[in-house]
């Protein structure tokens, strides 16, 4: 079950990422279903691209090796670090930290 699972993400799935001033939304979206979370951008802090090691030693990690969580850009939203941008190489994860940070200036602001 689990091997159609990673079949089906990667041949239908796929990740939207929408932004407005007040709210950061990530979903995953599934052939049946789609998961979504919510982050207000005032929370968001330290968008950086991400560690690109993820550990298997943890569920998430081993997720990450599957392509099913994880990403090449990582915020801080609280105590919480936040990955998204699956299937997107560095030089991508610069380009589009750069376009949020200059577009949505409440999201890590300069002090």
């Amino acid at each position: 079950m689990f091997a159609s699972y990673i079949w089906l993400w990667n041949a239908r799935g796929g990740e939207i990422i929408r932004i407005s001033d007040s709210e950061l939304k990530l979903s995953r979206e599934y052939v049946w279903f789609s998961r979504s979370k919510f982050y207000e951008t005032r929370h968001i802090s330290n968008l950086r691209i991400s560690d690109l090691s993820p550990s298997s030693l943890t569920m998430g990690g081993g997720m990450e090796f599957w392509g099913l969580s994880g990403g090449t850009i990582t915020f801080d939203f609280g105590s919480t670090r936040v990955k998204f941008g699956l299937g997107i190489d560095e030089t991508e994860a610069g380009h589009i930290i750069e376009v949020i940070k200059t577009r949505y200036k409440n999201i890590d602001p300069v002090p």
